[in-house]
This record gives C-alpha cells, sequence and structure tokens, in this order.
C-alpha cells in the first residue's frame, strides 16, 4: 500500500496545503476511515468500499469526488439539501 502522506508532497506546492488538509477531514470523519492510493490519486474508504477520491486536474484544482458505490443501495431515508437543484 503507498504512503498517502509521501504522494501528497509529489503533488505542486501551492495546492499541497489544501490536499492535506481535505486528508485531514477524510480520516477525521469516521475511526475506521482508510487510506490507500487508487487511479493515481488519493482514495479513502470505509469498510472497504471507496468513499473519497482526491485528483488533481490539469488546471492545478484538486478534484473531490464522493463515491455512493456503483451498485443501487437502499435510500431510504437519504436526504441532503439541494437548493441549486442540481441532483
Amino acid at each position: 500500500m503507498a504512503d498517502v502522506a509521501a504522494f501528497i508532497e509529489t503533488w505542486p506546492e501551492p495546492i499541497r496545503p489544501l490536499t492535506r488538509r481535505l486528508r485531514d477531514v477524510a480520516l477525521g470523519a469516521a475511526p475506521d476511515v482508510t487510506e490507500h492510493i487508487k487511479w493515481n490519486a488519493p482514495s479513502f474508504c470505509v469498510e472497504g468500499d471507496d468513499r473519497i477520491t482526491l485528483g488533481l486536474e490539469r488546471s492545478g484544482a484538486v478534484r473531490v469526488v464522493l463515491h455512493r458505490g456503483a451498485k443501487a443501495k437502499d435510500a431510504a431515508g437519504f436526504v441532503f439539501d439541494d437548493p441549486m437543484k442540481l441532483a
């Protein structure tokens, strides 16, 4: 398993502080969050399922991918505020 902290240090300096902070947030979200490198990017898992992936865009921005899984799961009770009607 690749070391995520070392991997982040290979990214351009302007985005490293943000990426470090996003990593801290992901790891602090739940006690059982694990991390690894997948798709050439830091990825954070719960119970072996990828939940967050951080990607480096060509523009220099950080892309945050929030995974819900490839298989449909029971969404009963799943709600979120969407004032801009994006979902």
